[in-house]
């Protein structure tokens, strides 16, 4: 009589697609913790051009342990707060779209008018300038 369980070779086999399956599964979490540290990396980039910046304007310096935590602040902003709100608006609008719009990002942005009002008189200069230095100075 032969016992299945601890015939070594039949274990290998039933187990086979489990363990394709398991290989698949690390493959997608690898590809995702390498796609999580590449846009780390390139906020905290992002982060650290902008700090350069208001660092030669204001006359200050900013430690590098605080360009991680602000990095990290946006990261978990953008991540926790912002995606699910402009998934929610963008799913919401219009029959459940699947695009998220510059109306969702300033939907995101109503408790904070401030920081609407900058983001609208941004898109508004980049579209297009609505007045020249000549017109500004009549």
């Amino acid at each position: 009589m032969s016992n299945h369980a601890a015939d070594p070779s039949n274990a290998n086999s039933n187990n086979g697609a489990q363990e394709g399956d398991d290989d698949d599964q690390s493959d997608n979490d690898n590809n995702h913790n390498k796609e999580t540290r590449d846009v780390r990396a390139a906020l905290q980039m992002a982060v650290l051009q902008i700090i350069i910046k208001e660092d030669r304007i204001h006359r200050t310096r900013t430690t590098p342990g605080a360009i991680r935590a602000l990095s990290e602040l946006v990261y978990q902003y953008a991540t926790n707060r912002l995606a699910p709100d402009l998934y929610q608006f963008s799913n919401h609008a219009n029959n459940r779209k699947s695009t998220i719009a510059v109306d969702d990002v300033a939907l995101v942005l109503r408790k904070v008018p401030h920081l609407q009002e900058q983001l609208m008189e941004n898109l508004n200069i980049k579209k297009a300038p609505t007045t020249t230095n000549n017109e500004s100075n009549n």
